[in-house]
């Protein structure tokens, strides 16, 4: 069959199951017609033809005024081609036809192979339009995102330089907080001080690492790789955190197996990634009625050889046509002032530097999944002689301490709350539940 849509307009009948009968025996099989003129206009908009062939003496509306009709209705840029049919062969006649926009003119009695072949031309032309058209679309397109990314690279360029100036402020302060908190964290000092100045020390140094790792970033240099508990460093982040989500009522459940690989990574990097990802799960609960839950799931696929961490809100949702651009550099759907839109392309590099891949899963009004993978093979890291020998167990997986595998979680409020021990959830009774791990064994503070 061949391709192409055509709309026959002719007053007479005969003419049009004629005009019919030849086009569908050449092979065409989309094809309109009407008598009335009048009608052509509803009939374009719903077939979309790709040509028409145009009577040109009707009654009510002659060929030259439908012509008209169509010029208003079809863009400028658009390539529509009309060939106009009559009897009246004068000179005139064709002036008028080819002046109101007909692309061609066909006299009666036409031959048949004359009027196919005219055809078969002017659809072949429309075709190549079409295809031009789309390729220059292309381009634009193509232009536009290049531009874009120009323009991005430049802002991270001055936000790099502009790093590094700062740095140097931050870091002065950030070494006499240090200082103080060292000072405090004296043997003979009151145990609460002394539990209270690290916490100060660890906060300080948290804040060195963080601008560190801003700078490594926007210098494209290497992270620095360790043996690492990814499970320490998630609960690391819920602690940092989780003062603010229980003053949000936000339920946090945490499911972390036991028997974890030891993941050859930058534990401050992706301390800093969590912290990015749990912070905007909490962003997006914040207007959401209760209740307000945040899952974080980590499993372990040892055929695949990854860990897989599963970050879990009941907020809004994020619309399927903004998902791919969440992790473009600078942007954001957060309003003006409260995001640079630099968090989630930062999040996505490092963890890709780290060999892994971050995706996110969103149904508006349900929720939003973004899932971690890294890969859990040992032997993929380099040989490091501050990291070997390492002692295996019998999959070949380093095992941690007895120290490193148990883990202590405590409630951060002070009232009375149950456990999970799959989970380790609690639910308080004042309506919140988080989870947090001291690392002194003792009941940290809820608001400290």
């Amino acid at each position: 069959m061949t391709a192409g849509r055509i709309l026959i307009v002719d007053d007479e009948p005969v003419n049009v199951r004629l005009l019919e009968r030849l086009l569908q025996s050449a092979g065409y099989g989309e094809i309109a017609t009407t008598t009335d003129p009048r009608r052509v206009l509803a009939i374009y908009r719903d077939f979309k033809p790709d040509l028409v062939l145009l009577d040109l003496m009707m009654p009510h509306l002659d060929g030259v005024a439908v012509l008209g009709q169509l010029k208003a209705e079809i863009p400028a840029e658009a390539y529509l081609p009309v060939i106009v049919l009559t009897a009246d062969a004068t000179a005139e006649a064709k002036r008028r036809a080819l002046s109101a926009g007909a692309r061609d003119f066909l006299t009666k009695p036409f031959e048949q192979f004359e009027m196919l072949l005219r055809i078969g031309n002017l659809l072949e032309t429309r075709r190549l339009h079409v295809a031009l058209a789309e390729h220059n679309r292309s381009l634009e397109e193509t232009v536009r995102q290049r531009t874009e990314q120009l323009l991005q690279s430049e802002k991270v360029a001055t936000m790099g330089a502009l790093l590094a100036g700062v740095a140097h402020e931050l870091n002065n302060p950030l070494a006499v907080v240090s200082g103080q908190a060292q000072l405090l964290h004296r043997p003979n000092q009151d145990p609460s001080v002394q539990h209270r100045a690290k916490r100060i020390s660890d906060a300080a140094d948290r804040c060195v690492r963080i601008v560190r790792n801003f700078l490594a970033l926007a210098r494209q240099r290497p992270p620095e790789r360790s043996r690492t508990m990814l499970k320490e460093v998630l609960d690391g982040a819920v602690e940092l955190l989780g003062y603010e989500l229980r003053t949000d009522s936000v339920e946090v459940v945490v499911d972390v197996p036991e028997g974890l690989p030891v993941l050859w990574a930058d534990p401050h990097q992706l301390h800093q990634v969590l912290v990015n990802l749990i912070t905007n799960a909490h962003h997006a609960m914040r207007r959401q009625e209760r209740p307000r839950r945040l899952s974080l799931t980590v499993r372990h696929d040892t055929a695949a050889g990854r860990v897989s961490l599963a970050i879990a809100d009941t907020g809004a949702g994020i619309p399927r046509e903004i998902q791919q651009k969440i992790f473009e550099a600078f942007f954001t759907t957060k309003a003006q002032g409260e995001g640079t839109g630099l968090g989630l392309s930062l999040c996505r590099s490092i963890v890709e530097e780290h060999g892994g891949v971050l995706t996110v899963e969103s149904t508006v009004g349900v929720g939003t999944t973004f899932r971690i993978e890294l890969p859990s093979s040992w032997t993929t890291r380099p040989r490091s002689p501050r990291c070997w020998p390492t002692r295996s167990n019998a999959t070949g997986t380093p095992s941690p301490s007895r120290a490193t595998a148990r883990s202590r979680w405590s409630c951060s409020s002070a009232s009375p709350s149950t456990w999970s021990s799959r989970t380790r959830r609690c639910r308080c009774s004042t309506g919140s539940a988080s989870t947090a791990r001291s690392r002194d064994g003792s009941r940290p503070s809820g608001g400290a």
